[in-house]
């Protein structure tokens, strides 16, 4: 498969780019709050700030797929799209705290 960006669009520094974007507000939260954070907190307050990343990531490779009618910008923007309302739509059930009705004994 042939990639159609060019080396010096994609690669080890805009990796290591997004690896540190995504995982800074997760450590960022749980290291400013040791007393009362979690990890499940953090991951909530994590999926808060990455899901506008993502919708606008979305929005951004829609626009170019509108130029460049390449069908992998389509399916980037389509999955791009799923995982921003999935990760708020995770945060909204953890943050009303629904998980509790499938844990043994109701609890």
């Amino acid at each position: 498969m042939h990639n159609p960006y060019p080396p010096t669009v994609w690669g080890r520094p805009a990796t290591i780019l997004v690896l540190v974007a995504t995982a800074t507000p997760q450590l960022a939260f749980r290291m400013l709050d040791t007393a009362n954070g979690t990890w499940t907190e953090a991951t909530t307050v994590a999926q808060f700030s990455v899901a506008p990343l993502c919708t606008l990531a979305a929005a951004v490779t829609y626009f170019q797929y509108r130029i460049c009618r390449k069908t992998a910008l389509a399916w980037l923007t389509l999955f791009l799209t799923l995982y921003s309302v999935q990760s708020v739509a995770l945060a909204m059930i953890r943050l009303n705290n629904a998980g509790h009705y499938q844990r043994p004994g109701g609890r």
